[in-house]
């Protein structure tokens, strides 16, 4: 049981993690497209 603990905890940082590098990866596109306009 403590094991499946362990891989169900691993599975969850793996998640937030990406959806972290989605999130700045949205945001990188906002900023280059803003700078985009702005020239």
């Amino acid at each position: 049981m403590r094991e499946l603990t362990l891989v169900s905890v691993n599975y969850t940082n793996a998640h937030v993690k990406g959806d972290f590098a989605l999130v700045g990866l949205k945001r990188q596109k906002l900023i280059f497209t803003r700078l985009s306009v702005d020239e």
